[in-house]
């Protein structure tokens, strides 16, 4: 697999590059809004990987890139997961495949 760089990697890939014997060039993320915005594209990334072959290696990838995502802004995963349980239990999941085609307004 040829990867298509500078991209964001995993916080650990630089030093298993050195491990087997090359020499990676690299930079960590100046801002914020950079760092975001390379989450963003790696999330996108990860989750078409996983629609393409759906295994938990890559179910895995995505929980990660979210994980970051939502630390940068002061979530922990599981505040998160909290929340989202909470939502679910309110109004649902996405489990059943559910589409709302219309809503017509009620009689006062």
């Amino acid at each position: 697999m040829s990867a298509i760089l500078p991209k964001l990697v995993r916080d650990r890939i630089p030093e298993k590059i050195t491990g087997s014997g090359n020499t990676p060039t690299w930079h960590t993320a100046t801002s914020l809004d950079e760092h975001t915005q390379l989450l963003h594209d790696k999330i996108n990334e990860e989750f078409l990987e996983f629609v393409e072959r759906p295994s938990l290696e890559e179910a895995a990838d995505c929980l990660e890139v979210l994980r970051a995502l939502f630390s940068l802004h002061g979530y922990g995963i599981e505040e998160v997961l909290d929340a989202a349980d909470d939502k679910a239990d309110d109004c649902g999941g996405f489990y059943y495949g559910i589409i709302l085609g219309a809503i017509q307004a009620g009689t006062p």
